[in-house]
Parts: C-alpha cells; structure tokens; sequence
C-alpha cells in the first residue's frame, strides 16, 4: 500500500483494495425489505453484522407475524436480542417503529414505498422516530430504495481516524462524505461487508491486533504505540546534606500597643499602687479624701506672704474633711485676699470647730471686724483646742 496520505480518494481506494485481499470471502451487504431493513439497522449500530443478523432470524422464526411482535413484552424481545448495554432502548425502538407502521398503514408490507422515487420515498419515512437517526436512514436507502449511503457508526469512524482516513476530530457526516464520494455505487455494498469485516475481526474497539494488520507500515496509530511521544520530566531540587530546620509554626500575633496606650495602662497601673489615689480607700480618720485641688498662679502680692499664717479658706479645710464633706476642688487665691498683717485670735478657731456642719467661708467673704473679735479673746481664759471627732 502506498505511504501517500495526502488525497483521501486515493487513500481510501486503497483501503478498499487490501481489504479486498485480506478478506476475498467476504460478501456484499444483504439487501432486504424495508421494514426489516430498520430493524436490521436498529441491531446493528455499533454492534458486529452476525449477532445483528442471527436476532433477526430469531424475530421471524419465534413469531407469527409482526404484528405479534409488536404486542411482546419488553423482556422477550431483549431476550432475543442478547446481552447488549442498551438492549431495553432497542427493544422500545423496535415495537415503536411496529407500531407506527400499523398506525399508519394497518399492514407491515410496505415495499411499494421503494418503487417511488428517491425523494419522495426518502419524505415518507421521515414519519417515523427511528428513521430520524442519519444511521439507520443510510442503511434504508443503500439495503431498499437503492440509494448511493455508506451507514457509519462509532466503530466504523474509529478504525478511520486510526488508519488516518479522516482527522481525530472529524465527526460521522465527515467520514461518511468522504466514503460516498470516494466509493462507486455499484461498490458501495462489498464496501460496507469489508469495512465490516475489518472492524469486527482486526481493527475491533476495545482490543485490535495491531500486529496482524496489514495497515500498519503507514497506520498513524500504530506509529504511535510503537514510538510513544517523551514526555520531560519535571527537574526536582537536589537536596543537601544537611536536614534544613523546620520552618516554626506561625503563632497569632500580639497586638502592638501604640505608645498613648502604654502610657494609659502606666498611669492606671500608678493609681492602683498608690492608696491614696484611689477614691474608694479611706483616709486613718475613715473619711474619704478630697480631691485635688488645682493651684493656679498667685500673683507676686499673695506670694510674698508668710507660709505660716493661712487664710480663712485654708483653715476651714480641716472642718470639711473631718465632717464628711468635701471642699470645693479649687480655690482661686487672688490679690484681694485677706492682709496677713492683721493677726488671728482665739475666737476665729473657736469658731471653726471640727463638728460644725456649716461651710467655710470663703476667701472672698470680708471678715469681721476685729474688735468684737478681741473683746471676746479677752473673756476667753482658755483657748478651745480642736478635737477632731471621728465619723462613724
């Protein structure tokens, strides 16, 4: 057989030419009725000619007629039509071509349909569901009306792509093109029974005998079995001698405290250790203590005043501590405060006595006059020291 692949007609005669020489007993694809010639077909898409044949025969031999075919069960039929994958799908296909036959006929003889014209017949069967496959309407029109088809089913366009008739993409019409238009009518039966031949005992689906084919000097797929396409294999890291460490497990991480925060959480932890800061620790007279009071700038008159001698406002401190409640948290000294010249009597700390629940005055107040305030120093022979009492 020639290497040329570059024309599929010369390609294809040639096929056809070995297999006429491999296979010179086989015979030429049986022409039969046109209702057999649809069952034929509905038994024989990808599946081998003689098991499609012997069921047939088994149909015509087990039943009187068609007519009790057609109202069988669905287990007798696929019992006759054997251990197929989809023996119940062709069961149901072939009582419901019987049945639309006899719907539309009242008989099952309708040979006359091939003494019409091509067209007009091709029209006619176009009624029926199983003729709505290209497959079986191929077979009708080579077995009955006389047509130029070449049937081509799954296994007939594998052992195509294989040889390289047709490309891996190529679909059954594009095989089927090529076969007819390559192929002579008054070839296109012996074609169909070589083709057959081959596909069933060389070149079959799941196992083909590659060796004993006389198409493997040129079959691009036994080429490739032989010299497999290399494959690079990806380039792995070499590896040291020495072990790497263990990456360490990620662990959450900390939140980061922001300086302000830290600052925060040193004042507050400042307060808990300081008692005194506190506002829920008593002072050792059980009294609560007063807030701090905010000193603002005195003035250089206030200023030059002796420590020692306090004002009124200062000295009514004691007095509110000691009863409970709390002066005000700040006291504004200004220039008009009292003079520090004018000298304090008895009278002004007896008056201030611890127990009094009174107020004290403040800086602003303008005091007494101070000799009803020495008047009374006088009578006083004992100045009253005060006793701070405790608060319960």
């Amino acid at each position: 057989m020639a290497s040329s692949k570059s024309s599929k007609s010369i390609l294809t005669s040639q096929v056809i030419d070995e297999l006429k020489t491999a296979f010179p007993k086989a015979e030429e694809f049986p022409k039969l009725p046109i209702v057999e010639s649809v069952m034929l077909a509905i038994l024989r898409e990808n599946r081998s000619l003689q098991d499609s044949l012997r069921a047939l025969n088994e149909f015509r031999t087990n039943y009187f007629d068609f007519n009790e075919l057609r109202v069988s069960e669905l287990r007798e039929i696929q019992t006759i039509i054997g251990h197929v994958p989809d023996s119940e799908l062709r069961a149901r296909a072939i009582r419901k071509f019987l049945k639309q036959i006899f719907q539309k006929n009242y008989k099952y003889d309708i040979d006359g349909i091939a003494k019409k014209t091509f067209k007009e017949a091709k029209d006619d069967l176009k009624d029926y569901d199983a003729l709505a496959s290209d497959f079986i309407m191929a077979q009708a029109q080579v077995q009955t009306l006389g047509g130029h088809a070449f049937p081509v089913d799954d296994r007939i366009l594998l052992m195509a792509r294989r040889v390289g008739l047709v490309e891996h993409n190529a679909d059954h019409s594009t095989l089927r093109g090529i076969l007819e238009k390559n192929i002579p009518k008054a070839q296109i039966l012996l074609a169909i029974g070589l083709i057959e031949e081959f596909v069933e005992s060389v070149c079959t689906t799941e196992a083909p005998k590659c060796p004993a084919c006389r198409f493997k000097e040129v079959c691009p797929a036994y080429e490739a079995m032989l010299n497999p396409p290399k494959v690079k294999a990806k380039e792995e890291p070499k590896k040291s001698g020495k072990s790497s460490p263990k990456a360490p497990s990620a662990k959450p991480s900390k939140p980061v405290k922001s300086d302000a925060n830290v600052n925060k959480e040193e004042v507050s932890i400042g307060q808990a250790n300081d008692p005194s800061a506190s506002p829920e620790h008593p002072n050792k007279d059980g009294a609560s203590p007063s807030p701090k009071a905010t000193v603002k700038p005195v003035s250089k008159k206030s200023a030059s005043a002796p420590s020692s001698k306090s004002s009124p406002a200062k000295a009514s401190a004691p007095s509110a501590s000691a009863s409970g409640i709390t002066a005000s948290t700040s006291v504004k000294p200004t220039a008009k405060s009292v003079s520090p010249s004018k000298p304090e009597t008895d009278s002004d700390k007896s008056a201030e006595k611890p127990g009094s629940t009174k107020p004290a005055t403040s800086a602003k107040t303008p005091a007494k006059p101070a000799a009803k305030k020495a008047e009374a120093g006088k009578k006083s022979t004992k100045p009253s020291s005060p006793t701070p009492k405790k608060s319960k």
